[in-house]
This record gives structure tokens, C-alpha cells and sequence, in this order.
């Protein structure tokens, strides 16, 4: 289940710190107490954690882990049945108690199908990407060695470090 946790947090950190975030804050916030609100909101730990730190813990879990390997059709599988489930749980159970999460996937939004389908396909588009990432681009040298973490000086960070440092990884 490592893809399902990297897609989730990929898209979750990139959709909202990028995309969402920005958006609200300078087209939707119209005032600068609101502005200011929306930011103190944004910036509360629960918030940053979902928003920003799983994001390198994921990339640390599922792509720079001494058992990385490389991505195969069924991690992409898995992530989108998981999607699935929760984009049923979201329409059916949520939507229906009138929790919206996101406005945009509301059946009686105009662009739910445009947003539901634009989910799917960033999901196969961070799929290849991090299946490259993995595979064959440069955390590669850590993901097809998995001796050389246990190698290096310490494990996590100092184990990068001590690859640069000794010329084994080019960042």
C-alpha cells in the first residue's frame, strides 16, 4: 500500500499548497481580516500536517526506504480502488449529510465530472512519476541498493548525506 500513501500526499500537498490554497486566499478572501483569518486558519499544525508534513514523511516512507522498489500496475490498481472507496463514501454517506469537503466533486456541482475525472488522471500521472522517480532517476541509486542505506553512516538523511559526501549520489 506504499502507492496509495505517496499518491494521496503528492496530491494532496501539491493540489493544496499550489492550487486550492492560493485560490481561496487571493480570488475568495475579499477582506483583509478574512485574509488574515484564512491564513491563521491554513497555518494551525492539524492543518500543515495534513496539508505539508505527510508529504516528506510519505516520499521518505514509499520512495527513500531501504525496501523501495520500483512500481507495478497493481500499486497503481490499489490506489485507485482506494480512491474509489472514498469517492463513493464521499458521495453517498458525506454529500448526503451535507458534509462538503469539496465543493467542486458535489454531484450538483457543473464540473463534479470534469473534477472526478482530472482526480483519475492525476493519479496515473503521479503514478508514473514516481515510478521513474524510483525506478531509474536519482532516488533510484538509493531504491535499487537497499544495502547501501545500512552502509552509509546512519540511516534516513545522514544515509543521504553520506552518499553525496563520498561522490556515490549527485544531487
Amino acid at each position: 500500500m506504499r502507492f496509495p500513501a505517496l499518491v494521496a500526499a503528492s496530491v494532496t500537498f501539491f493540489l493544496w499548497n499550489f492550487v486550492l490554497a492560493p485560490v481561496m486566499y487571493f480570488f475568495f478572501m475579499k477582506t483583509a481580516e478574512k485574509k488574515k483569518n484564512f491564513l491563521w486558519w491554513n497555518l494551525q499544525f492539524h492543518m500543515q500536517q495534513i496539508h505539508t508534513l505527510n508529504y516528506p514523511i510519505a516520499v521518505l516512507n514509499c520512495a527513500l526506504s531501504p525496501s523501495a522498489r520500483a512500481l507495478v500496475f497493481p500499486d497503481l490498481w490499489a490506489a485507485l480502488f482506494v480512491g474509489v472507496c472514498y469517492s463513493v463514501n464521499y458521495l453517498l454517506i458525506l454529500d448526503r449529510l451535507g458534509v462538503h469537503l469539496y465543493p467542486i466533486f458535489s454531484p450538483r456541482s457543473k464540473g463534479c465530472v470534469p473534477a472526478w475525472g482530472s482526480v483519475f488522471l492525476i493519479y496515473y500521472f503521479t503514478y508514473k512519476f514516481w515510478n521513474a522517480a524510483i525506478g531509474t532517476g536519482r532516488l533510484g541509486v538509493l531504491a535499487d541498493t537497499p544495502g547501501v542505506w545500512r552502509e552509509a553512516t546512519g540511516e534516513g538523511l545522514g544515509a543521504i548525506y553520506a552518499l553525496v559526501t563520498r561522490g556515490e549520489l549527485a544531487l
